[in-house]
């Protein structure tokens, strides 16, 4: 059973990060759209298995509410 991270607004898939931002003029406003434009893509990454927990520790506390588990 495979499963993937998908993102409850946008529909577009958990993958780790695209690029490297270095990019620190937005500071801590800007740090939701620095993640989704850096950690969502139309495939995403695929896991065997996932659990929430496990799902909070690779996307991390802030974000992980935001997404749900979607068994492919």
């Amino acid at each position: 059973m495979a499963v993937k991270f998908k993102h409850k607004e946008t529909g577009l898939f958990f993958c780790k990060a695209k690029g490297l931002s270095n990019d620190k003029r937005f500071g801590k406003e800007g740090s939701r759209e620095r993640f989704l434009n850096r950690h969502l893509s139309k495939r995403g990454r695929v896991y065997e298995v996932a659990t929430e927990k496990q799902k909070t520790e690779w996307i991390g506390k802030e974000y992980a509410d935001e997404f749900e588990i979607v068994t492919i």
